[in-house]
């Protein structure tokens, strides 16, 4: 078996027909799956900021007293993962 010498010099151990048995699949086809978690969660952190922000608003259009606005923090967050 030939030896394939990676970037820094390191020998990858080749497989059958030459090609290196380390996935060809590397840090490249995970970005785009990296910027979809992030942004899925930057939703969820501004999507809670906004219910916080709105909560004194809440309360008085609503007339909730502050144990309802529990209740709605609760039932709002409670759908969602995480």
């Amino acid at each position: 078996m030939k030896a394939a010498v990676a970037d820094r010099g390191d020998p990858i151990e080749a497989g059958a027909g030459g090609n290196p048995t380390a996935t060809s699949a590397g840090p490249r086809s995970q970005r785009p799956a990296l910027a979809i978690l992030c942004a899925a969660s930057l939703m969820i952190i501004l999507d809670g900021t906004i219910v916080t922000v709105a909560l004194p608003s809440i309360q008085r259009s609503l007339q909730f007293s502050s144990t309802s606005l529990t209740w709605v923090v609760n039932a709002h967050s409670a759908p969602r993962p995480g």
